[in-house]
């Protein structure tokens, strides 16, 4: 059998080009772990946090969420490095919106999940590397 020295090697990134490829379509990069995002209510007992989170291109619709509970979506950042959330968190009179997830800040920090407290007179972040912050609502 005569095989010539080049086709092994020609092979093999024509494998890997289909497999980078077939991630590309589903929106990730390959070998990069998708990212989740918790919103934690920590409002006040009895007291409901209605979320309703979206991206340019996907819109999650709303949730209620009862106190000590958490709503979570999981998503695959874009190969552009792009990638945008924002959540609009609802309760009695109140409406905020707070960017929940942006890659160009978040990517480091968010390494697989990102945390967001919501509490009556803050949010509070965290990530998997730690650190936490919280903002006053305005």
């Amino acid at each position: 059998m005569n095989v010539r020295p080049g086709i092994h090697v020609f092979m093999f990134l024509q494998l890997f080009l289909l497999v980078s490829l077939m991630s590309l379509s589903e929106g990730q990069l390959p070998l990069r772990p998708k990212k989740t995002v918790h919103i934690i209510n920590s409002l006040a007992n009895s007291i409901n946090l209605k979320v309703h989170c979206k991206s340019k291109d996907n819109d999650l619709g709303f949730h209620d969420v009862t106190f000590g509970n958490i709503y979570k979506f999981e998503f695959g950042p874009n190969i552009f490095g792009t990638t945008l959330f924002f959540c609009t968190f609802q309760w009695n009179d109140k409406v905020h919106t707070v960017t929940v997830y942006n890659a160009a800040t978040d990517d480091k920090r968010c390494m697989k999940n990102c945390y967001w407290i919501v509490q009556q007179n803050q949010v509070c972040t965290k990530g998997d590397d730690g650190t936490q912050d919280c903002f006053p609502w305005k």
